[in-house]
């Protein structure tokens, strides 16, 4: 899982179900604070070998939205930057 850390991650990559998907809550300028939600995007697979190199693959990637989850409802480990459970994913397959 990669991510780009404040008080929870906001940018994760996770493999699921043998589907790679991109987690970002976003930063608002006209808020200025990050978003609520998590935005739920597929990515292609081959960006997990990309990523280990650099993020920017990102910017170069077809994005497939799924859905939106609050934020506070992704449960993580004790430390949010090891493990989450990607259980609010089922509801996508």
């Amino acid at each position: 899982m990669g991510s780009n850390f404040w008080d929870v991650p906001r940018l994760i990559i996770l493999k699921y179900r043998d589907k790679l998907f991109l987690l970002g809550s976003y930063f608002d300028d006209a808020l200025d604070e990050y978003d609520d939600h998590y935005t739920i995007e597929s990515i292609p697979l081959y960006v997990e070998q990309g990523i280990m190199e650099s993020w920017s693959v990102l910017e170069k990637i077809e994005r497939h939205p799924v859905g939106k989850i609050l934020v506070k409802d992704v449960v993580f480990d004790e430390t949010r930057r090891k493990f989450l459970d990607p259980v609010f994913l089922n509801q996508y397959f």
